[in-house]
């Protein structure tokens, strides 16, 4: 006998003993060889009786599911479709059944009405929880940014980039960086960050004499929200850091971007004001 031709047969078994009112009992016919728990497979079951549904679902999980007619009369399972696990599935199957799933040790399943609930006990309605999710440091390069690390940057393209996808050297000192260490000049803030030596010629308070990966940026290595601080003669800029939202440091040659330069640069975008006004 076919695979159909018997899951026909057990579907007009069970049909009839339903429609007797005998106390049978209802199992999904599975092959021998699929006895064995699955990994995730495809389903498609529509929402229908549950005694075809049960069918249904043995016929493409290859789990034996038993039932009693009893508790199969007048019920309707829920519709499964997509890629899931047999346990997945069989809870999504029976999702406002009134029945749950107890799995014996050789794999096969018998499903049991849950227990009826205490006397009197209050049975409250589906409570849905949502919300937003902020991840400290995803902002935009041009919004503050909480924490010490920076997700997104954009001295490497100009433009809204995250930092895991830029092909450049970055590193990003942040708001709350310089605030804690209390730093209260540019080079002061980069002492902790690689590749870069902020006081190459000791503590000045005229001029930033930096250097990163062994190349000066006092002449054509600083900017200001994107726009080069191009420096002439002896004499070069000194940045405070108190209007800085970050510092962003890039290494390694950026012409195409910048224009001639030198091999890196530091770039200091402005603070924005806050999206909220307050009044004090």
């Amino acid at each position: 006998m076919t695979r159909s031709a018997l899951s026909l047969r057990t579907a007009l078994l069970a049909s009839a003993a339903l429609l007797s009112g005998l106390p049978v009992l209802i199992t999904a016919p599975v092959p021998a060889a699929a006895q064995q728990a699955p990994a995730a497979r495809p389903f498609d079951i529509p929402a229908q009786p549950l005694a075809a549904a049960i069918a249904a679902y043995g016929r493409q999980s290859g789990v034996q599911v038993s039932l009693r007619a009893e508790d199969a009369t007048g019920r309707t399972s829920a519709a499964v479709s997509g890629t899931l696990t047999a346990e997945a599935a069989l809870t999504r199957l029976l999702q406002g059944t009134g029945l749950t799933a107890a799995t014996a040790t050789d794999g096969t399943v018998t499903l049991l009405p849950l227990p009826a609930a205490p006397a009197g006990a209050a049975v409250l309605a589906p409570l849905s929880v949502a919300g937003t999710v902020t991840v400290p440091g995803d902002s935009s390069p041009w919004e503050p940014t909480e924490g010490y690390t920076a997700r997104r940057v954009a001295t490497a393209s100009k433009t809204d980039a995250p930092l895991i996808r830029t092909p450049q050297s970055v590193s990003v000192v942040t708001r709350d960086q310089i605030d804690a260490q209390k730093a209260d000049s540019v080079v002061e803030a980069l002492r902790y960050t690689p590749g870069v030596v902020g006081e190459s010629f000791g503590i000045d308070t005229r001029y930033d004499w930096t250097l990163i990966r062994g190349f000066s940026q006092a002449e054509t290595g600083l900017f200001r929200d994107g726009l080069q601080l191009r420096s002439t003669g002896y004499a070069s800029w000194r940045q405070e850091p108190y209007g800085a939202e970050r510092i962003e440091v890039l290494r390694g040659p950026a012409s195409v971007l910048y224009g001639q330069g030198d091999v890196g640069g530091l770039d200091l975008p402005g603070k924005s004001g806050e999206r909220t006004s307050k009044i004090c």
